[in-house]
């Protein structure tokens, strides 16, 4: 099945909220199943949310409507669900290396849909899509669910006595605005900062585009990718306030290993497509890797070309999101 020939959902206002228990279940935590069905209530909510446990379907909830067709639909999100959760846990392993924490939050995003996967507990993820994303609007679309999920995995956390870890750092992310000259909350682009190291060609728009948004603050290092190959980087890992983040891996490290990641950027984007294609359509336009010290963001701005960037504060990280958005939408070629 593919998006393109999946009956149109019912619209919201009209779709009736129903769930589904998968059968090795006798009786579904009831707590949870409420909190799905609250959610899919709420203002921007996706129209699909499901729990997987250990890369098994347990049950789900949605607002598709009562269309017979939908079946394929429902059945496709759930063989979905458990692939990104799979995902998920090969990309936590490919990220340990960094000393940065557990993959907490991943976002796959295409032109026509976007496709979501957040940690509760370690081997525990609600998962979720949100499809026919209208281009326009396609920024606050995803947005409005990210937060709505966000949300929801913060209840299921409380409800075990768990605090939040952050995910999306959206607990303290504002829209990054225009600053007036001296505002002191101005991006990092506009403070002074110290000159980052760079790698590479550093001749192009792109390259200024990235240097100029590379502080201290939110974006620590940002790298171009074509094929294999890496066509710059830039980074201010050397900058003082962030000496505190190189004691158990130092600066050299860190370069390696996310230059190396950015090597596979490709092949990571290609596997994650053909994983969604059926259900989200495709190309993959933007990845995010949200972990619980910062988050790693790929964007494709051509067929085997990338923009990645990564953050260390895990609060900047819906702000180190929005900048690489910003950065892409200009730079994008197909």
């Amino acid at each position: 099945m593919t998006r393109e020939r999946s009956p149109r959902l019912a619209p919201r206002g009209q779709a009736i909220s129903r769930s589904y228990t998968a059968e090795h279940l006798d009786v579904a935590p009831g707590y949870v199943v409420d909190r799905l069905m609250d959610a899919l209530q709420e203002e921007g909510a996706p129209r699909w949310i499901g729990q997987v446990v250990s890369g098994i379907f347990d049950f789900d909830a949605d607002t598709f409507g009562e269309i017979e067709a939908l079946a394929l639909l429902r059945e496709d999100c759930r063989r979905t669900a458990r692939l990104l959760s799979t995902l998920s846990f090969e990309q936590e392993r490919r990220l340990e290396e960094a000393r940065t924490g557990r993959l907490i939050r991943m976002v796959l995003q295409t032109d026509e849909a976007a496709g979501f996967c957040l940690s509760v507990v370690p081997g525990e993820h609600i998962t979720s899509f949100v499809f026919e994303i209208n281009p326009d609007t396609a920024r606050t679309t995803v947005a409005q669910a990210d937060r709505v999920l966000v949300d929801l995995v913060d209840s299921l956390r409380r409800k075990l006595g768990l605090n939040s870890l952050n995910p999306g750092g959206l607990a303290n992310f504002r829209e990054r605005r225009p600053a007036a000259d001296g505002d002191p909350r101005a991006s990092p682009a506009s403070r002074a900062e110290p000159a980052p190291a760079t790698a590479g060609d550093p001749r192009g728009p792109l390259f200024d585009s990235v240097r100029s948004a590379v502080g201290s603050e939110s974006l620590h290092w940002a790298a171009r990718a074509r094929g294999r190959e890496i066509v710059f980087s830039v980074d201010q890992f050397e900058h003082p306030e962030l000496v505190r983040q190189f004691r158990v891996m130092g600066i050299d490290a860190r370069r390696k290993f996310y230059r190396d990641l950015a090597t596979d950027a490709l092949a990571l984007t290609n596997r994650v497509g053909r994983v969604v294609r059926s259900l989200l359509g495709g190309p993959v336009r933007r990845i995010v890797l949200d972990v619980e010290q910062g988050a790693v963001v790929i964007h494709r701005l051509g067929p085997e070309d990338h923009l990645l960037g990564v953050t260390l504060s895990q609060e900047m990280v819906g702000e180190t999101e929005a900048t690489l958005t910003e950065i892409a939408a200009v730079h994008t070629v197909a």
